[in-house]
């Protein structure tokens, strides 16, 4: 079954929003990122975690929604999480539905740093949240921008030179081969900022986006 192995949170906006039991490795990482603050800070960093990827998931739902795809549904996964949706649409659906999710972000960001110029919010936990809200939605935003399958920027990639050579196994080569150069530019910008030694971590993560990317596009 589609959805074995998730649970089922409710429906927003007509979606369905599911988390898979995997979601608790992302957990785990989102309070080894923030153990070190006081522990009403930490809730309040990891719940705009959370939101954040959320509100990016929901911002593919619906402008997938809007294009008419059909059997959308939202799922938290250790890897933050993914919208599905039927059926494969052409390029240029595909590129405005993928879109969606950092443009979202890059919104929530703008949006949140208006909030902190202007000191709207006085309350400290809420101005903790609205920073946090910026931090996460420009991490995730841009990170999801990297040309490297199958992170948002991969799969515009891949529907931009699908549209242009109309076809899919070539298209499927330039994405992998645009892959492989973005994990090692992502590997040589992380080695650049800590003396010439990237973090293993991103090493690791690195090398399991492109063994996804190989998965799907080979």
């Amino acid at each position: 079954m589609e959805h074995a192995g998730k649970f089922y949170l409710g429906h927003l906006w007509k979606v369905p929003v599911y988390v898979g039991w995997e979601a608790a490795i992302l957990l785990f990482f989102l309070y080894r990122t923030s153990a070190k603050l006081p522990a009403d800070q930490m809730l309040v960093v990891i719940t705009a975690a959370l939101l954040t990827i959320f509100l990016h998931e929901m911002g593919h739902a619906l402008v997938a929604r809007t294009v008419g795809m059909g059997g959308i549904s939202i799922t938290i996964s250790a890897m933050g999480g993914y919208c599905a949706y039927q059926p494969e649409p052409p390029p240029g659906r595909k590129i405005l539905i993928t879109m969606s999710g950092p443009l979202t972000n890059f919104a929530l960001a703008g949006l949140s740093w208006l909030c902190l110029y202007y000191h709207i919010f006085a309350v400290d936990l809420v101005d903790v949240f609205v920073r946090a809200m910026l931090y996460w939605n420009l991490l995730l935003g841009i990170f999801n921008s990297i040309p490297l399958y199958p992170l948002d920027g991969g799969q515009i990639f891949h529907a931009c030179a699908e549209a242009v050579t109309h076809s899919r196994p070539k298209a499927n080569r330039a994405a992998l081969i645009m892959s492989v150069i973005a994990a090692f530019g992502v590997v040589g910008w992380n080695a650049a900022q800590n003396h010439g030694q990237p973090d293993m971590m991103v090493v690791g993560f690195m090398l399991f986006l492109l063994f996804t990317a190989f998965q799907f596009l080979r």
